[in-house]
C-alpha cells in the first residue's frame, strides 16, 4: 500500500512543513499567553516545554507510520493499514467530523474578525457572502491541482508569522527582566492546567498529513517536516510568550482578549496593534486553505474502503472531493447565519 493511481507526488518537505506549520500555529497563539501567564506567570515556558515533550511522541508515532504508509488519507490511512478497513473506516469518520466542526468555526471567526476590520463584512448578509467567497476561491485554487494549494499555503503560513516574527524581533530588545523573574517554583498541578490548555496551540499536524499520498519521497519527508515543524514551532512559542510577558508583565492577564495586539502597540504603537491584529485575522484564513488542502482529501480516500463508503463516494476525484466539501461547508455556515439572522 504505498502508491495510488493518478496522484501528482508534488509536495516535498518545504511544502510540508510549511502545512504543519500552518495549520497548527492558528488564532489560539494570539490569546494563549495570557492564558498562561494567568496560570504560571513568568515560568509559563515551562508548560510549553511540557506540551511539546508529549507533542514529540505523537510526532513519533505519525512519523514512524507515515514513513511507511503513503496512502491518502493521513491518520485515516495509518489506521486503516494496521487494523483494518472497518477501523480504518471509523477513524476516517471521526476525523471529518473533527475537522468538519474545527474548520467551520474557524471560517466563522474568520468572517468575524474580517467584519471589525470591513465595516461591510460585519452584517449577516456579507458574512455570508464573504464566507461563499472564500470556500469558493480555496476550491478553485485546489480543484487545480495540489501544486497551486500547496503553493497558497506556503504563502499564507509566510503571511501569518511575518507579524509574530515582527513582534518578537522588535519587543525583545525592550523586555523588562523583572518581568521574567520566578518568584517561586510553580506547582506541578499549576504545570498541568496551564499545560492542558496550551496543548491546543500544538495539534493540527494531521490536517496537514492527509494528502499524504501526494508526497514525494514520504519515507524522508514525512519524518523530516514534522520534527522541523514542532521545532519551528515550540521555539517561535516560547519567543513570543517571553517577549509578551516582558512586555506587559504581572498585567498581561488584563488584556486576554487580545494580549499580543496590547504587547506590539507597546513598542510599535497603533500600527504594531492593528499588524497583529491583521495577522490574527490572516492565520485563520490560513488555517482554512490548509484544510481545504488536507481534509476533502480524507473523503477521497474512503474510496479504498468496501461497501457502504463506496456509495458515499463514487466522487472518484480529488477534485470533485474538494468541490463537494467546499459546498457542505459554505451550505452549513450560511444556514447557520440565516438562522441567527431570524432570530
Amino acid at each position: 500500500m504505498t502508491t495510488e493511481a493518478g496522484l501528482v507526488r508534488a509536495i516535498g518537505p518545504r511544502q510540508l512543513t510549511a502545512s504543519i506549520i500552518n495549520t497548527t500555529i492558528g488564532a489560539g497563539i494570539f490569546v494563549l499567553p495570557a492564558a498562561a501567564a494567568a496560570g504560571l506567570g513568568p515560568a509559563a515556558p515551562i508548560a510549553y516545554l511540557v506540551c511539546a515533550g508529549l507533542m514529540t511522541l505523537i510526532v513519533c508515532c505519525f512519523a514512524a507510520a507515515g514513513s511507511r504508509v503513503s496512502l491518502t488519507g493521513g491518520l485515516y490511512a495509518y489506521v486503516e493499514t494496521a487494523f483494518g478497513p472497518f477501523v480504518g473506516f471509523l477513524a476516517g469518520v471521526l476525523y471529518l467530523l473533527m475537522a468538519s466542526f474545527a474548520v467551520a468555526s474557524v471560517s466563522s471567526a474568520f468572517a468575524g474578525s474580517v467584519g471589525a476590520l470591513w465595516p461591510v463584512a460585519a452584517t449577516t448578509i456579507g458574512r455570508m457572502v464573504l464566507i461563499t467567497a472564500l470556500f469558493a476561491a480555496l476550491a478553485a485554487i485546489n480543484i487545480r491541482g495540489v501544486r497551486l494549494g500547496a503553493r497558497l499555503v506556503e504563502l499564507v503560513t509566510a503571511a501569518k508569522l511575518l507579524p509574530l516574527l515582527v513582534l518578537v524581533g522588535a519587543g525583545i530588545w525592550f523586555v523588562n527582566p523583572d518581568y521574567l523573574r520566578w518568584p517561586a517554583a510553580p506547582r506541578f498541578d499549576a504545570v498541568g492546567r496551564t499545560a492542558i490548555v496550551l496543548i491546543f496551540a500544538f495539534v493540527g499536524l494531521e490536517i496537514a498529513l492527509v494528502p499524504s499520498g501526494e508526497v514525494r519521497d514520504s519515507t524522508r519527508t514525512v519524518p523530516r517536516a514534522l520534527f522541523t515543524a514542532l521545532a519551528t514551532t515550540t521555539t517561535l512559542y516560547l519567543l513570543i510568550q517571553t517577549v509578551a510577558q516582558g512586555l506587559l508583565g504581572p498585567s498581561m492577564t488584563q488584556y486576554a482578549a487580545a494580549p499580543l495586539a496590547e504587547a506590539a502597540s507597546r513598542v510599535l504603537g497603533s500600527g504594531g496593534r492593528l499588524l497583529v491584529l491583521a495577522g490574527a485575522t490572516v492565520s485563520m484564513f490560513g488555517y482554512v486553505s490548509g484544510d481545504m488542502l488536507g481534509s476533502p482529501r480524507a473523503l477521497f480516500a474512503f474510496n479504498r474502503s468496501p461497501s457502504i463508503t463506496r456509495t458515499l463516494t463514487t466522487l472518484a476525484a480529488p477534485a470533485v472531493c474538494i468541490l463537494c466539501s467546499g459546498c457542505c461547508l459554505s451550505f452549513f455556515l450560511i444556514f447557520h447565519f440565516k438562522s441567527s439572522l431570524r432570530s
